[in-house]
């Protein structure tokens, strides 16, 4: 009813749809009148227990369920007044992520899982996925959710033209905002390294998805890899704590950009970032010629990082039995 009542961002309804998904899952779909303002606390420790979430994004969860209480109350008057008015969650000023240092990027690509492939056999690091998305991360700086709804399709191979999409055309795929819809060139590491001939494969078996052992989350597709991979960095070896998270893959290919004087609209376009400007650039979609954008990839360098090519077949197409849990 909320979603019909007036003109809504996109996103904003996604993010209310999320929340609200959290709230169900953890006391099912209750008429509205049953919610008590004792769910209220407890959903509110729920959200601050959540592992790896800010404190900001948990005030906004929360906030997304209390408001759509109010307005069951004085909109459409059908509770006699929010249960959970003056409850909230205190959001403090995060520290900010960065890029991720060296020392750190050999610790983490020196596992098994890069060395030897020995990918986890489970749905939430979706075998192959566990693999190749820090790489794709490492190399293009997109978000964890738009690499794992990419579908197999999205890897066009055409020699050096060959590029990954990041877009919204197929079944459930979704970006933060239009800017994130782009094209991005594939870095000649992940060439060398292999990735072509995992796409090819993939999409020589028919598969939809580039990851088809992944399992998915509604409305964040990268959820559930998201939380294996926060898991996996903070046990041993690793043993990171707060950062790097897998967020500052992004935080590291952009400084990388900086760096290399990459122009302005090339880095936001690779990255995905709004147009910065006057109104006439942000309205007016510009893409980059190929070569440039090319270039600017390109320079995503990673000096000391040598990672082996493991000549495997991608463990996706096999009949393995796939856990649907998290190493917790």
């Amino acid at each position: 009813r909320w979603k019909v009542s007036g003109e809504r961002r996109e996103a904003s309804t996604r993010a209310v749809e999320l929340a609200l998904d959290l709230f169900v899952g953890e006391y099912g779909n209750l008429p509205v009148q049953q919610v008590t303002r004792d769910m209220g606390d407890r959903f509110r420790a729920y959200l601050l227990g959540i592992e790896g979430a800010a404190s900001k994004t948990s005030s906004d969860r929360f906030d997304a369920v209390k408001y759509l209480l109010l307005y069951a109350a004085r909109e459409v008057e059908w509770i006699p007044k929010n249960p959970w008015d003056r409850l909230a969650i205190k959001s403090r000023t995060e520290a900010p992520r960065r890029p991720w240092t060296r020392p750190e990027l050999t610790a983490l690509f020196g596992l098994p899982i890069y060395t030897r492939y020995e990918v986890p056999m489970l749905t939430d690091a979706g075998a192959d996925a566990a693999y190749w998305i820090p790489l794709l991360a490492l190399f293009t700086g997109a978000g964890v959710s738009e690499l794992a709804q990419m579908r197999a399709s999205d890897v066009v191979l055409d020699g050096e033209s060959s590029r990954i999409r990041i877009t919204v055309e197929g079944e459930g795929q979704e970006t933060k905002n239009e800017h994130r819809v782009r094209e991005v060139p594939i870095h000649s590491e992940l060439v060398r390294l292999g990735f072509l001939d995992h796409a090819r494969a993939i999409q020589s078996h028919g598969c939809a998805s580039l990851w088809p052992a992944l399992r998915l989350r509604k409305l964040k597709a990268g959820g559930h890899f998201s939380e294996w991979f926060s898991v996996m960095r903070k046990k041993p070896p690793l043993n990171f704590g707060q950062y790097p998270d897998f967020h500052c893959f992004r935080h590291s290919v952009r400084t990388l950009l900086s760096q290399a004087d990459t122009g302005q609209i090339v880095k936001d376009y690779i990255t995905g970032h709004a147009r910065v400007g006057n109104a006439g650039d942000r309205v007016y979609t510009y893409v980059p010629p190929f070569p440039q954008l090319r270039r600017g990839v390109e320079s995503i360098q990673y000096p000391g990082l040598d990672l082996p090519r493991v000549e495997v077949a991608p463990v996706s197409r096999t009949p393995y039995p796939l856990e649907r849990r998290s190493p917790r």
